[in-house]
């Protein structure tokens, strides 16, 4: 269900000896929401092993919607092929259904302890945050390393902080408003479009302004 954590999905996977999904392993938030976003990393992206999905539709009813149907992109998953204006509100992502390929749990468990240790070791992982906050650009240095580049690491903004550990992230340090985590945004926004002429584009999806 659209509902259940990723982390949850990714645990029963190893349990039941099922690979494809390990590359899932950290990424915060839940099922749901890592369809929307064609959540992923370096080793592969939810869209890579998505079968369907189930959503509800304005009027209430439901329809199934296969992976060759679904347009993915980038940190994106976009509808606007399947539902037209006619279709008041947006659909709403119910559940998901995951193709993985049988294999050893054993080396799923050891394989999901490196994933993991290497997130701990380059990654703020024991602190509050939305994961990696903006998208990396087409081409050249990542996110991470531009904002790290501009000097901002370690900038603060009220309770949030760009993370000494991972630019890319901008961490909760106890007392984070979303006006501060905004501010600090925008502030790494024209700091890297000054220094680079890069424009940052947010990963994470901001609702409600």
């Amino acid at each position: 269900m659209a509902g259940v954590r990723t982390q949850t999905l990714c645990r029963y996977a190893i349990e039941e000896g099922l690979s494809g999904i390990n590359f899932a392993l950290g990424i915060p938030g839940t099922v749901g929401g890592a369809i929307m976003m064609n959540a992923g990393t370096s080793s592969g992206s939810i869209s890579d092993v998505l079968y369907s999905v189930n959503v509800m539709l304005s009027s209430g009813n439901m329809l199934r919607i296969k992976r060759e149907e679904l347009n993915f992109s980038y940190r994106k998953l976009s509808l606007d092929n399947i539902f037209t204006k006619s279709h008041h509100g947006e659909p709403i992502i119910i559940d998901g259904c995951f193709r993985l390929f049988q294999s050893d749990p054993v080396e799923l468990k050891n394989e999901a302890r490196a994933i993991l240790k290497k997130r701990r070791d380059n990654q703020p992982t024991g602190t509050a945050s939305a994961g990696c906050f903006f998208k990396n650009p087409p081409s050249g240095k990542t996110a991470g390393q531009l904002i790290d580049m501009a000097g901002l690491k370690g900038t603060r903004i009220g309770g949030a902080e760009v993370s000494a550990k991972h630019a890319n992230f901008i961490i909760n340090t106890g007392t984070a408003s979303a006006y501060d985590i905004l501010g600090l945004m925008q502030l790494i926004q024209e700091t890297v479009l000054n220094k680079f002429n890069i424009n940052l584009e947010p990963e994470v999806k901001i609702v409600g302004i």
